[in-house]
């Protein structure tokens, strides 16, 4: 507040106080009008609307703050159906360091079992504790087995990026049950009945498994089938894609549970490296309905990706082959970024919107070179290296990004390199330096806090 809005304020409570009329000027209008009141146990506040300064709010102080938290991206924005879909190794928090900022693992088995099973009473699981059932017998976090544990073997495995998948031994046939692992999901029957599936796996010889949907059957077991696809696996990974559609004679419920299932009747030993679902009309892999609430709520501006999640984000994890991106840890909250949803994602997101998109850059581990390159893939020609590997990844024309955040909340000690008051101001000036390098037409904002230390971060 200025020294001239403080002297006013003081001089119109004085005017309350004293039961005098008191005015509040801006130019030529009245803002506030106070009048003492002839019924002291009444008061009346009246406001007209018809009275507009000649000040324009800025549409971008509207904007919308996204984040890779929860369910906000990944069963959210994103329209990839299942959960933990590249079978990666689930990070379980124990809460935020102290040192350095970022999320610490749980290591605590019983505390694991307790978190897990939350979860599975959030998604309204009819057994929620098959999801630890599922992650003791060596399935990755979010998956389950079908079948005894003599005849269905889970365990971890390395996939095709290095990274966790899952392998999936079953060791005699069965005429009657499909066997091998399983999610309960929700799929969004009240737009669409089909649904395309992306699967990368391999097997120790050539054969064949079944991507199924069913209708969820008792005590934990799967029902009726769906909609399945026949996979054809060979030794060496394979991307395989196709469709699932449940036929209109299926009687399924809108808001209710189904089951995903990869599974055989006959013995097979396969590595899935990972297995992605989505509604036939995603809008380049982002959810329709999502869009269509921020498009009703004229979204002006959109920040990604953080939230404290920047401070340890790698943008390049998040660019090129959909299929060759690594899972990693989230680094602010646990559990799992699986690079499904990055820079191009973001930018297509904002263009079905109708908003602007706002990078904000990773200043708490990240460097300015880092920031720069991200600034170069976004807005530099095919000519610069960015802007070629950009144009590389299907996107010949520049993004045009105009505005930049250097950092999220790096005042507090839960974020990932946080620092002092002047620690950030020398820390800007280097990124602010280096971004406008890669394009000097960006504008380039930093992060405030008015409570730290009576405001000697903004000092």
């Amino acid at each position: 507040m200025t020294a001239l809005k403080k002297i006013l304020v003081i001089w119109v409570a004085s005017q309350i106080a004293g039961g005098c009329v008191a005015e509040l000027w801006a130019e030529d209008i009245v803002l506030l009008r106070h009048s003492p009141s002839s019924d002291p146990r009444r008061a009346v506040l009246r406001i007209d609307i018809t009275t507009r300064s000649s000040y324009r709010v800025n549409p971008l102080l509207f904007g919308k703050f996204t984040e890779h938290l929860g369910h906000n991206i990944y069963n959210g924005i994103d329209a990839q159906i299942l959960m933990n879909p590249t079978f990666g190794k689930w990070a379980f928090s124990s809460g935020d360091s102290l040192v350095d900022g970022g999320v610490q693992m749980e290591s605590d088995l019983g505390k694991i079992a307790t978190q897990i099973e939350r979860n599975g009473r959030w998604l309204r699981l009819p057994n929620p504790s098959l999801l630890l059932d599922g992650y003791k017998d060596g399935a990755a976090f979010g998956w389950m087995r079908i079948g005894s544990k003599d005849v269905v073997l889970l365990s971890p495995d390395v996939g095709s990026t290095g990274d966790r998948a899952q392998r999936v031994e079953v060791l005699s046939a069965s005429d009657q049950i499909p066997q091998g692992i399983m999610q309960y999901i929700y799929l969004p029957l009240h737009r669409t009945r089909k649904y395309q599936y992306r699967m990368v796996a391999r097997a120790t010889k050539p054969g064949y498994v079944l991507l199924s949907i069913h209708s969820p059957g008792p005590g934990g077991r799967v029902g009726e089938e769906l909609a399945f696809a026949r996979i054809s696996l060979q030794r060496e990974y394979t991307m395989t894609q196709g469709s699932l559609e449940i036929p209109p004679e299926k009687a399924v419920v809108p808001d209710g549970l189904v089951v995903f299932t990869i599974t055989s009747y006959s013995p097979v030993n396969i590595v899935v490296d990972r297995a992605l679902l989505y509604p036939e009309d995603h809008v380049n892999f982002a959810d329709p309905d999502v869009i269509r609430f921020y498009r009703e709520s004229h979204l002006p501006i959109m920040r990604w990706p953080g939230g404290n999640f920047v401070s340890g984000y790698h943008w390049k994890d998040g660019v090129g082959n959909l299929y060759e991106r690594r899972t990693l840890v989230n680094p602010a909250w646990g559990g799992l970024e699986y690079n499904l949803f990055g820079t191009d994602e973001f930018v297509s997101l904002c263009r079905a919107i109708g908003c602007q998109p706002m990078i904000c850059v990773n200043a708490g581990e990240g460097s300015p070179r880092e920031a720069a390159s991200w600034v170069e893939y976004c807005n530099g020609s095919k000519e610069t290296r960015m802007g070629r590997l950009r144009a590389e990844n299907g996107h010949p024309e520049p993004y045009g990004i105009k505005y930049w955040e250097v950092g999220n909340e790096l005042y507090g000690r839960w974020q990932i390199g946080w620092t002092t008051p002047p620690g950030y101001a020398d820390r800007y000036d280097q990124f602010y330096d280096a971004m406008k390098r890669a394009d000097p037409s960006i504008e380039v904002l930093a992060c405030g806090d008015k409570t730290y230390q009576e405001g000697q971060w903004n000092d």
